[in-house]
């Protein structure tokens, strides 16, 4: 079982930096869960990276329908607050949304940012590339 991180996604999704090494995450485990934030996160990242030219528009518009098509379960934030709120000290409350769920479910998170994933490991398991 797999939180998948927007960081993570993105690359997925648009094949940058780590796409490859998340692709072969998803591969040998594809029960992927998010916290409903992921999907504006990931679209949000899309946007700049389409506005700022590193990646073409065109290329997310598609990513942003294969993020559309992506099988992954999304739980409402709401369960999770008081949890979230706990780790303020450490992490954002969108990162911290992303640790809450995996401590919940007992699962990995899936992640390319190193920052969360040093703080995360106090936490949850951790997959991040090397």
């Amino acid at each position: 079982m797999i939180v998948l991180d927007s960081s993570a996604a993105v690359d997925y999704l648009v094949r940058l930096r780590s796409g490859d090494w998340v692709a072969e995450q998803i591969l040998r485990d594809d029960d992927l869960h998010a916290p409903h934030l992921f999907d504006v996160e990931v679209v949000n990242v899309l946007r700049r990276l389409a506005r700022s030219h590193l990646v073409p528009v065109r290329e997310c518009r598609e990513a942003v329908e294969d993020l559309l098509a992506l099988d992954l379960a999304r739980y409402p934030h709401g369960p999770f607050l008081a949890r979230i709120w706990e780790l303020r000290n450490g992490l954002t409350a969108y990162d911290a949304a992303f640790v809450a769920l995996s401590e919940a479910l007992d699962a990995t998170l899936v992640t390319t940012d190193v920052r969360l994933a040093r703080t995360a490991r106090r936490f949850v398991r951790v997959a991040v590339p090397a």
